[in-house]
């Protein structure tokens, strides 16, 4: 597109912008100043939803009466030996004079006993109804009160038990009314209210529904369009089936307000373009036209008809000179490096080997030409340490000598590269076995063994070979450097001078990883807690938080994608997660009355030498004012041996703050009671392993019970993980052990099942 055009659509789209920017603003203060008419069709709406649960309200209240009076029948035919106790209280009088369509007897196990007044066309209604009442009321001492349908039907049900004497148990059975919600319901509440009120089974238009609520905090969903609000309070059935009670609201001032304000913005806009239209032919004139003589300049030079541009012919002394001028000079100086900037761009500066880049192009015209190849990916062991050691001039001779090495194999079918650092790659042509491929790696391999010596130092040249193969592991050039890169960091890690093809499993951890940040930005990480149970008092005192990945409904466990999220580095991004959402759920069980309930999170070294970690802990307590006592932050051994130091500081920044800190899987991997002594932790969580045995095995009850009393003769807390059993427990209680977690309590559970557990024990 010309620059003249560009400067033409400029001036359009900042016209438009101007005028959209203006109806907006006009829009939004008409929001505002009618935000008075919203509160009104909000505070109708919340009337109207006040009025339907009044009516389930007296369902409810009907039906408590009814079981009240059937509990009275009941003791008059037990005290008097006779069979009209119904007729006496007036049971069968009260059913004929209210309205209520169903009145039901159940028997103690919630199946039909008797039918009130109705017949026997009734009978898929009636079941259906029970059937759905036995599904979401266990029975007992409590009524149950919900919405049900039946037969394309929504019914206010009303379950009563009929007590015995003294109210302690279930008697007769239970009493059902069922009221059928109807547009009869609808048009009884809207006469009442004096509104236009009904009831549909979907949206009308769905496209601008909003959620929103009612003065009285009910939640409601608003279609709003220019002219009317219709108002929709859900009702869902315990099946999920859901109806509507519809509120229909004109905005008759509204209405008024915006046509006067789309008469005004007719007027504006012409008023704008003409201002825009006589910017454009001045900036026309003293702009683009000198700009279009430059780029015609370029394109001469570019075409080879002249060597550089003519700035004499430019009008004005201006910055559009000074950029004629500066071209000029960059010509000149493009000219002069082009050369080397071609070198710079396709070899390694340091050994004169291709690069990436030239290695690259290579191998996409092999792919051009369906010439099958093979990479290997070489690393050489331990490099690092010859920086290290002797600095970076002696590691870059080294890296002359593997370049010459690798140099002294190239061929026709051979091509040799540097990647970076002291990784090199190789390309060779040709379709080949798997057994060739790691032969030919060997032979690598046993080449570039060789002995380095500096004065006093040596150095035993060592490498790591990955491989991928070209069409066999993918078709994409990235794909089979990431490929064969991926084997090259397994062989390393298996043990040093080995090769590895690229195989299924590196290549499903490889998607594994690649799904993990779409995951994070999609939320699908959540958090399920198990309870720490303390002994001695029988009470849940807190919960360890545990990530889940919820991917597409299925819950994925830790154990598939934890060390892959530590080697791809999200891991601190999953554990901030588990952090906040943690606390939030800490926050919530203390304001509840949990007064001692302590939330603990495991948080990775990665996350702990965050710089901002212990300000941003401190933030988010503050933020929700949650006593710091609330929080315990996890670390493993492991971590620890990252850095011991560093660890330590970052500890004790954190108990300053006033959260805790708890040393997890002791009695695993690198255990030491050394970490014990100098680290500024409260507790100790001994590991399951050391506990799968101890039935029976009295070296492993010694050894946990010498944890429990070191820790304790410390001022530590004690918390055993993996209970499963109870004679795991009784054991652990025997030996003083403060708290226990484990399948024995409970599996780890989300938010809503952990909050259900804990309200089985008493308040802490």
């Amino acid at each position: 597109m010309k620059l003249s055009k560009k400067v033409t659509l400029i001036f359009l789209i900042s016209t438009i912008f101007s005028l959209g920017f203006y109806k907006i603003m006009a829009y939004i203060m008409i929001d505002k100043m009618y935000s008075g008419e919203n509160e009104r069709i909000s505070g109708i709406a919340g009337g109207v939803v006040t009025r339907f649960k009044s009516e389930t309200n007296t369902i409810k209240v009907k039906g408590l009466d009814y079981a009240t009076l059937i509990k009275a029948s009941n003791n008059i035919n037990k005290d008097f030996g006779i069979n009209d106790g119904d007729y006496r209280v007036g049971l069968q009088e009260k059913m004929e004079e209210d309205n209520i369509e169903y009145k039901i007897m159940l028997k103690e196990d919630l199946s039909l006993d008797n039918i009130y007044l109705h017949s026997e066309n009734d009978k898929d209604v009636v079941n259906k109804l029970i059937s759905d009442v036995k599904g979401n009321y266990n029975g007992g001492m409590e009524p149950f009160n919900d919405i049900i349908t039946a037969n394309e039907k929504f019914y206010i049900v009303a379950v009563s038990p009929i007590l015995k004497d003294g109210d302690s148990e279930v008697g007769r059975g239970y009493f059902l009314l069922a009221e059928c919600i109807d547009e009869g319901l609808a048009q009884k509440i809207a006469k009442v209210l004096s509104r236009n009120v009904s009831l549909v089974y979907e949206l009308e238009k769905p496209s601008i529904a909003k959620m929103g609520t009612t003065d009285n905090k009910e939640t409601i969903i608003n279609e709003t369009d220019k002219v009317e609000v219709l108002s929709y309070y859900k009702i869902t059935s315990v099946t999920g089936e859901e109806c509507y009670l519809k509120l229909k609201e004109s905005l008759l001032v509204r209405i008024s307000a915006t046509k006067t304000i789309n008469r005004f913005t007719i007027l504006v806009s012409i008023v704008f373009l003409i201002i825009n239209i006589l910017i454009f032919i001045a900036i026309k004139n003293v702009v683009v036209k000198r700009i279009v003589f430059i780029n015609d300049e370029i394109k001469k030079v570019a075409r080879n008809k002249q060597k550089n541009i003519i700035t004499n012919k430019l009008r004005g002394r201006d910055e559009i000179n000074d950029l004629a001028k500066d071209i000029s000079d960059m010509v000149i100086f493009l000219d002069k490096s082009i050369d080397k900037m071609s070198y710079l761009a396709n070899y390694d500066t340091v050994t004169n080997l291709q690069n990436r880049y030239s290695i690259c192009n290579f191998m996409n015209t092999l792919i051009k030409e369906k010439k099958d190849y093979t990479i290997y990916y070489i690393d050489l062991d331990n490099f690092k340490s010859i920086n290290d050691n002797l600095g970076h001039t002696i590691g870059d001779n080294v890296l002359c000598g593997v370049a010459k090495t690798l140099l002294s194999l190239e061929e026709a079918e051979v091509k040799v590269g540097r990647v970076g650092g002291d990784e090199f790659i190789i390309i060779r042509e040709g379709t080949r076995s798997d057994e060739e491929r790691i032969e030919f790696g060997n032979y690598f391999l046993k080449v570039l063994r060789q002995t380095f010596k500096y004065k006093s130092y040596t150095y035993h040249l060592s490498g790591s070979i990955g491989i991928s193969a070209y069409p066999k592991h993918g078709e994409n050039i990235e794909t089979l450097l990431k490929y064969a890169d991926i084997a090259m960091y397994r062989s390393k890690k298996s043990f040093n001078n080995k090769v590895q093809i690229i195989s299924e499993d590196m290549i499903d951890e490889i998607e594994v990883e690649g799904m993990l940040s779409d995951a994070l930005s999609r939320n699908e990480f959540i958090v399920y807690y198990q309870p720490i149970l303390k002994l001695g008092l029988n009470k849940i005192v807190g919960a360890e938080a545990l990530v889940r990945w919820n991917r597409s409904g299925e819950i994925i466990p830790p154990s598939k994608f934890i060390d892959i999220a530590k080697r791809s580095g999200e891991i601190a991004n999953i554990d901030a997660i588990v952090l906040k959402e943690g606390i939030r759920v800490a926050k919530e069980f203390r304001d509840k009355g949990y007064k001692e309930f302590q939330i603990s999170v495991n948080i990775c070294f990665m996350l702990l030498k965050n710089d901002s970690f212990v300000i941003d802990l401190k933030e988010m307590l503050e933020e929700i004012d949650l006593e710091p006592n609330a929080l315990k932050i996890e670390i493993t051994e492991d971590e620890i041996l990252d850095d011991p130091k560093y660890i330590i500081g970052i500890l004790n920044e954190i108990k300053k703050i006033g959260v805790q800190v708890s040393l997890d899987d002791f009695g695993s991997g690198y255990s030491s009671f050394n970490h014990i002594k100098i680290l500024p932790i409260d507790t100790i969580k001994i590991d399951k392993t050391l506990l799968l045995e101890v039935d029976g095995d009295d070296k492993s009850k010694s050894i946990i019970e010498s944890i429990i009393n070191l820790s304790h003769s410390l001022g530590l807390d004690v918390i055993c993980e993996g209970v499963e059993e109870e004679n795991q427990l009784r054991l652990l209680e025997s030996i003083n052990c403060d708290k226990i977690q484990g399948y024995y309590i409970s599996a780890p559970v989300n938010e809503e099942k952990f909050k259900k557990l804990l309200d089985n024990y008493s308040f802490i």
